[in-house]
């Protein structure tokens, strides 16, 4: 009887692992029950145990009758473990097609539509989308009907080709109405709308983003719904000035939210969710760290220290996390954005050692990742040149700004910051007492292609070096030019002229 027993349990073992429709005959064909033992082990194991295993598994299939019912499902077995192992090499894909192929010739009725899906699911991994796709299709054509599995992987294929949206989700709709418990629908769900859809939501999207919170309150993507919400709130305090402190709030209040269910949640996900989800987190405490920020700049008196000090907490405790992962490139994104931020909160203090030696840092360790270009090392630049200008040690402050530059081309900077920077390094010449210099990088600013209303402000500067350089008559018609414009710096000139008038 215990022997009995014990082959129903590894019939049972071996039934749920391959999540098949079918029985696997023992009986029929009885095999040493501590090879079962070691299969099951090792195909559960690590990678190099699953390859074992594989093997295994082959010794075995060699043994069997070839028109056995076991031999069919170990075959199906051996099938998805090879897929297994391919998916975690992120390789030996081609070889899991020969399995497959092999198989087809061996398995029959659901044994061969099980290799069949499994056919299709490889050559997405593949990227041989158009082929997946006319093979979920064939498989559909046979059987009339498709799993959560083909659907999900169908629509996915379909994205990668830039299919309609509209084929996309109605393939999604399928999984979540049809298939609501299956392990496909909360990402079906979630994904209806994709990401530019949520960064741009509109009430039925923010209604959806609701509703997967109700139906999947333990998928990972909650994160992601609350992370969309702290954007929404905080575009909206950006629009809205009148209620930009509520809104600043509810998306703090978001962010944190996303922060605590990772917490909370964390240790349940997959393997593979672990870093991207790791990635969110970090991100929204920098987005609550910026949020704190604007709520000191924009609250109410009282709150304004209270709220400077929370957004440099977060900082520090990022800095303290973040601090060990920054060899890993998708952490590091975050990382130098939040030591700018730091940096900058640090700049107003007099002296300015510590944001000095935040930036240092930085630049020591883009130097060390040989790290040439991007955003934040132009900042980085840019702001060691502001640190040197406050001191007045205006050559190094000189060399920096054209690092910034330098390391800002050919488009990391926007053209009001682009220019701002060219209105720096002409001030700084201006203080080394290089008036043409200051000039012709103020005329570069002037004449400018683009529609930057920064031009305005290199035109009044312009203005204000001609007379300190004594060309009145040039001050004067580049006042005039700028005061038939509007704004605040035509303001400035118009005002500027009548001191003419006066004099």
């Amino acid at each position: 009887m215990k022997i009995i027993i014990r082959f129903f349990y590894y019939f049972f073992l071996i039934f749920i692992l391959i999540n098949s429709k079918f029985e696997l005959n023992l009986f029929a064909n009885p095999l040493n029950l501590e090879t079962f033992d070691q299969i099951y082990s090792y195909i559960n194991g690590s990678l190099e145990e699953k390859e074992i295993g594989r093997n295994l598994l082959k010794e075995i299939l060699q043994k069997l009758e070839s028109n056995s019912i076991n031999k069919e499902n170990l075959y199906l077995l051996l099938v998805q473990v090879d897929f297994s192992i391919a998916q975690q090499k992120k390789s030996s894909f081609n070889e899991t097609l020969s399995t497959i192929e092999y198989g087809k010739k061996v398995c029959t009725g659901l044994r061969l539509e099980e290799l069949e899906k499994l056919e299709a699911l490889v050559h997405y991994y593949l990227a041989n989308y158009q082929t997946s796709i006319e093979l979920f299709h064939r498989n559909k054509a046979k059987k009339q009907v498709q799993d959560a599995d083909e659907l999900f992987f169908l629509s996915l294929a379909y994205e990668k080709l830039g299919k309609e949206k509209s084929s996309i989700r109605e393939l999604r709709k399928e999984i979540f109405t049809k298939f609501p418990h299956s392990n496909y629908a909360p990402e079906a769900y979630f994904f209806y709308y994709d990401f530019q859809d949520y960064l741009n939501a509109n009430k039925d999207i923010i209604k959806h983003l609701q509703n997967f919170i109700t139906f999947y309150p333990h998928s990972p993507y909650v994160m992601y719904a609350y992370y969309f919400f702290g954007l929404n709130y905080k575009k909206k305090s950006e629009l809205n000035e009148k209620g930009t402190r509520k809104y600043l709030l509810k998306a703090l209040h978001a962010f944190q939210n996303g922060e605590n269910f990772y917490y909370q949640n964390g240790s349940n996900f997959k393997i593979r969710e672990k870093d991207d989800f790791l990635f969110l987190k970090y991100k929204m405490k920098l987005e609550e760290a910026i949020i704190k920020d604007h709520l000191a700049k924009k609250g109410f008196k009282e709150d304004q220290s209270a709220y400077f000090e929370l957004a440099k907490k977060d900082l520090m405790i990022l800095t303290e996390e973040l601090d060990p992962l920054i060899c890993d490139t998708n952490y590091f994104s975050i990382w130098e954005e939040s030591q700018y931020l730091l940096a900058n909160f640090y700049s107003d203090e007099n002296p300015s050692e510590k944001s000095r030696k935040i930036l240092s840092r930085m630049e020591k360790i883009y130097q060390e990742k040989n790290i040439t270009k991007g955003y934040y090392l132009a900042k980085t630049y840019e702001s060691l040149g502001k640190s040197y200008f406050k001191n007045k040690e205006y050559n190094q402050a000189l060399e920096y700004m054209k690092m910034a530059e330098e390391a800002s081309s050919p488009s990391f900077f926007s053209d009001d910051e682009r220019l701002t920077l060219k209105i720096a390094i002409s001030q700084l010449f201006e203080e080394m007492g290089q008036n043409d210099l200051a000039l012709l990088n103020l005329s570069n600013v002037v004449n400018d292609e683009s529609a930057s209303f920064i031009r305005l402000k290199g035109m009044y500067l312009r203005a204000l070096l001609y007379e300190k350089m004594q060309k009145k008559e040039f001050a004067r018609k580049q006042l005039e030019s700028l005061a038939l414009k509007e704004g605040f710096w035509a303001k400035q000139a118009k005002e500027r002229l009548n001191s003419y008038l006066d004099n």
